[in-house]
């Protein structure tokens, strides 16, 4: 099973927001949409994301620690015991 991160260290969109000066709205439908930003950490719902923080602060110092959006990495994110026997 993957670790997830201590809770410190995952933000959501609204502090992402109060990190670059923006409203949520606008992080929700310019900045975490694009391809260049970095994928959720933990992705539980469509409106509930978070990232991790030192990704994000990589992406806005630009040094992008680009990671793809693939299933697989939204799978080793899960518990191995809510995934589907293969």
């Amino acid at each position: 099973m993957t670790a997830l991160p201590i809770s410190g260290s995952l933000i959501d969109a609204g502090e992402i927001a109060l990190m670059v000066g923006l409203t949520r709205r606008h992080v929700l439908r310019a900045i975490i949409t694009r391809p260049d930003f970095p994928p959720p950490a933990q992705y539980i719902s469509q409106k509930t994301r978070r990232w991790l923080r030192q990704d994000v602060l990589d992406y806005l110092r630009g040094k992008t620690r680009r990671r793809p959006h693939t299933a697989e990495t939204a799978a080793n994110l899960l518990p191995k015991a809510a995934l589907p026997a293969a």
